[in-house]
């Protein structure tokens, strides 16, 4: 009996990681999505390993990547019902929502660690904003209605997010904070201070 258990957890999370294959670029792979039964253990994974990231810089990071994979997770059901032509259903949309509000929580997390960390931490962290939102205005135009309040919020809390380490970046260097903020108008267009216009 337990052999059989233990046959159908592998098996289970083996079909889950090979069914996943959209993939944005510079972050961590899909994985396991928020649909799926056994993304408890993805999450239980992703904790143990936060846990152990003992300093702010490290912790920032860690939930800077948790935040990411979220987003590719999001970007996988997005891109799966893509693929086979049809609409998000009830549970992808479902998961899409759960991807989302995971997304806010590990990204304040990580602006909360980078507000104490370097420099670099600080930088990543507002940086990231810009790939962030590129992926959210890529995924608002593909999934239904109900998912879009979802990424909505998520792209107000990244612009959010990036304000909070882009003042704590000034606190400890403001020239520094200065020349990010200029490559992220440079690359985004995103207007200093200005909130995201949201449909």
């Amino acid at each position: 009996m337990k052999k059989l258990l233990v046959f159908t957890v592998v098996l289970g999370l083996a079909l889950s990681v090979v069914g996943a294959s959209a993939h944005v670029e510079g972050f961590p792979e899909a994985g396991i999505t928020p649909d799926s039964f056994w993304f408890f253990l993805d999450q239980w994974g992703e904790g143990m390993a936060t846990f152990f990231a003992f300093s702010n810089d490290a912790k920032a990071q860690k939930y800077l990547e948790r935040a990411e994979e979220r987003l590719s997770e999001a970007h996988e059901l997005e891109d799966r019902n893509t693929r086979m032509s049809r609409e998000m259903g009830a549970k992808d949309v479902a998961g899409f929502i759960k991807a989302m509000e995971l997304y806010q929580q590990h990204f304040a997390a990580a602006v909360e660690r980078a507000q104490n960390a370097s420099e670099n931490v600080q930088a990543r962290v507002a940086e990231a904003t810009l790939k962030h939102m590129e992926v959210l205005e890529d995924v608002l135009g593909h999934v239904p209605e109900q998912a879009h309040s979802a990424i909505e919020r998520a792209m107000v809390s990244s612009q959010q997010g990036q304000e909070a380490a882009l003042e704590a970046l000034s606190e400890q260097n403001s020239s520094r904070a200065e020349e990010v903020r200029q490559n992220i108008n440079m690359m985004g267009d995103v207007p200093d201070n200005n909130p995201v216009d949201l449909p």
